[in-house]
């Protein structure tokens, strides 16, 4: 089910603006998954060079401590179709630049014009790039909205109030 407004920040963003309030951010999110593992510099084997190259640049611009090694698949999917949107972007300027009565269209071989395919790759790619940030948990503002059952060992949580509570001796 799909939730109208905005998506929740994450508990860790909230941490790193500045902007964490223990009494507001921190009553519903008790069950938020916590990864520890931060997602490595280094892109996994397969990928092209501009697709390397992208991944880097996620992984180094994203927030230090928000991005974990659970969110790997999420980034492969957003890297590959980034590259996707980038190749058929200037594939299509190609065309444009090539037929400028007839942008965004794409001639067959009788010469009639038609809706250029590359725009349904860009519009499909971009479809993949937002849903690969926002879908099923894998991007960090979604991973406010999943609980998890807390195990025995784990202890409850607590409220912070900003007060400091020192025992009397």
């Amino acid at each position: 089910m799909i939730r109208g407004g905005q998506q929740p920040i994450p508990t860790e963003v909230h941490k790193q603006r500045g902007s964490y309030n223990p009494t507001r951010h921190g009553r519903d999110r008790a069950g938020e998954p916590k990864p520890t593992d931060d997602l490595r510099e280094t892109p996994p084997p397969g990928l092209t060079a501009s697709q390397r190259a992208e991944w880097r640049h996620q992984v180094q611009h994203f927030p230090r401590g928000v991005i974990k090694a659970s969110d790997r698949r999420w980034l492969l999917i957003f890297v590959k179709a980034a590259d996707r949107w980038e190749l058929a972007t200037k594939a299509l300027q190609r065309e444009a630049e090539a037929h400028p009565d007839h942008p965004l269209q794409a001639c067959d071989r009788f010469g009639i014009w038609h809706a250029s395919p590359l725009v349904n790759i860009i519009e499909k790619a971009e479809m993949a790039m937002s849903r690969a940030t926002a879908e099923l948990g894998f991007s960090p503002a979604a991973r406010t909205r999943i609980r998890t059952v807390p195990t025995v060992s784990e202890p409850a949580p607590t409220r912070e109030w900003g007060v400091k509570l020192v025992p009397r001796s």
